[in-house]
């Protein structure tokens, strides 16, 4: 296969390095430089995963510059969408139509220029699917092992790079059980799907039970991180929200302190539904949660809040939302960062042409639809329906990937305390990687189908309809 398709993986390859060298070492945001900074000199912790430091302490020693985590965190997404367009069956020069327009996808394109762990999120959980598509039926018990093996660590990459990736692993859990348990076949049918279910919910506890630790404690010294306060930061925001919506006086205020000074008004002027850190930026001084155990009340009176205006709270996670998914006038919010922030590290960032040119047609970009996650989702619904009542055989892995998109942005409705552009990036790839499976399932030469077709599989989307679904138990 790596003969007969190089031409991709080669292209892959040069995108990966182009986009390097063009904004060489990578654009660099206060997170990415903290990130970097706990690689160096050990300071993880707060609010962000110390995962993403222990990785590049890591590709730090290889070579102490930024850009090789620029390069791996591109190389192994655009790699990975390479070998899902090989296994689409299509025509060599449609597979690097697809992934060059993939990169120059508007809504992925700005967030790849910089090093953002939305990127390797989406890179790990995008190798995983790739290694699920390579395991067919027929395969050496040793290689099977080997392939499935690697499968949970990228699922646990992926998880571990942000605190609210979790929810993807239900599905390409789900997938990789099935694909483990080729023997299962024969047995009834509700004895196979229970035993899979087990083995995928016993997968989900290990690797939640790694990220835990990896995430709690610093590495190599074993000693306890301090208590990430990210939950408590998003209920404040939640709250300033509630308050702005509402035009009631939700926040925890302490008449003893000079807290009592807070507002409705004054609430209303702070708030900011396109990012928390902007709400955060403009709280007074005085207003301090920590003094007097007001930081204590926060969970309660957030509770408190919305039991008492749940009204409040739907308008303001609405209104994030719509800043996240692009539903809202002008440019899409947050469609790149530019440059690298100041730092004591020495990193900069000097500006060149090729750079300048791809930071342009990003910003013309940004105001257009393409540059919109909404209609991406949009795409993702028409995607999944069609999987369930068309016969495909890949609709089962097109409609996974669909499904892995929805688990990631969905529960950012509820928990994402800002409208990044970057925060859609694991969903949209995903729509877009089951949209080649669902497009190269109707190629019609079906000689170069390299997909597995695991009958359990076609079994599976039988279940979707009930009188399909039992002629074909019985036909195995």
């Amino acid at each position: 296969m790596l003969k007969s398709h190089w031409q991709v993986y080669a292209l892959a390859v040069v995108l990966t390095v182009a986009l390097t060298l063009a904004v060489y070492p990578g654009f660099m945001s206060w997170d990415s430089l903290h990130a970097l900074e706990g690689a160096r000199f050990g300071n993880v912790g707060g609010d962000y995963p110390p995962f993403v430091s222990y990785i590049w302490r890591i590709l730090d020693q290889i070579y102490p510059d930024p850009a090789v985590m620029h390069v791996a965190q591109n190389g192994l997404l655009l790699i990975s969408v390479a070998h899902v367009l090989v296994k689409t069956g299509l025509p060599v020069l449609l597979q690097c139509v697809l992934l060059v327009s993939f990169v120059a996808t508007p809504v992925l394109f700005g967030p790849m220029l910089v090093i953002w762990k939305d990127i390797p999120v989406a890179s790990c959980f995008a190798a995983s699917a790739a290694i699920l598509l390579s395991i067919p039926e027929q395969i050496s018990e040793k290689r099977r092992l080997g392939l499935l093996a690697l499968v949970p660590v990228f699922l646990f990459g992926g998880a571990a790079y942000r605190f609210n990736a979790a929810s993807v692993l239900i599905p390409l859990l789900g997938w990789w059980a099935i694909v483990a348990t080729p023997g299962l076949t024969a047995k009834p049918r509700s004895q196979k799907w229970g035993l899979r279910v087990a083995v995928a919910l016993i997968a989900f506890a290990g690797i939640m039970g790694a990220v835990k630790l990896v995430n709690t404690w610093k590495i190599p010294e074993l000693t306890r991180l301090p208590p990430n306060e990210i939950l408590s930061s998003i209920m404040v925001y939640d709250l300033f929200g509630m308050t702005a919506m509402s035009g009631e006086m939700l926040l925890p205020v302490d008449p003893q302190s000079p807290s009592s000074q807070m507002t409705v008004e004054l609430a209303k002027k702070i708030y900011s539904p396109e990012h928390a850190n902007i709400t955060f930026d403009r709280i007074p001084a005085w207003f301090d949660l920590t003094q007097r155990g007001l930081n204590a009340d926060v969970p309660k009176t957030w509770l408190h809040a919305i039991l008492a205006r749940p009204d409040a709270y739907v308008a303001h996670r609405v209104a994030v939302s719509r800043v996240l998914i692009g539903a809202t006038p002008g440019q899409m919010f947050y469609p790149i960062h530019l440059g690298v922030d100041a730092n004591d590290m020495g990193i900069t960032y000097t500006p060149n042409f090729v750079g300048k040119a791809l930071v342009h047609y990003q910003e013309i970009a940004a105001w257009t639809i393409f540059c919109r996650p909404w209609p991406y989702y949009i795409l993702n619904l028409v995607i999944c329906a069609l999987c369930l009542v068309q016969h495909s055989p890949r609709r089962f892995h097109a409609l996974t990937l669909e499904l892995a998109g929805l688990f990631y942005i969905v529960p950012q409705f509820i928990v994402t305390p800002a409208g990044d552009l970057r925060y859609n990036f694991w969903a949209i790839v995903a729509t877009l990687l089951g949209l080649f499976l669902y497009v190269g399932s109707f190629r019609k030469d079906k000689t170069t189908y390299q997909v597995p077709r695991h009958s359990d599989f076609n079994s599976l989307n039988g279940d979707a309809r009930a009188s399909v679904a039992g002629s074909r138990e019985a036909a195995q």
